[in-house]
């Protein structure tokens, strides 16, 4: 088999909508996604849910947003630029 197509979602409603819509392997999620502050963490559980291997990718480096998002049931929480300097 080979590799599925990627979906871009640039907030919530589009990330919703795509979830509800299509199966989904894998989900880099951005806490601030669109307009509101945090909406990653209200797709988040959605993904999960449905089976996806979520994984949060953001600027926030508090462990409270870490924790917050852990608790959507998200695997991976990645740091942007952490990530990007090393993304193993």
């Amino acid at each position: 088999s080979g590799f599925g197509a990627v979906t871009v979602a640039s907030n919530l409603f589009e990330a919703q909508e795509a979830l509800y819509t299509s199966k989904f392997d894998l989900a880099f999620i951005d806490l601030n996604l669109g307009i509101s502050d945090l909406d990653g963490l209200k797709v988040a559980p959605i993904a999960v849910q449905k089976g996806v291997y979520t994984a949060i990718l953001t600027s926030q480096t508090e462990d409270k947003m870490k924790q917050l998002a852990y608790q959507t049931g998200c695997q991976r929480y990645f740091i942007k630029q952490k990530f990007l300097d090393n993304p193993k």
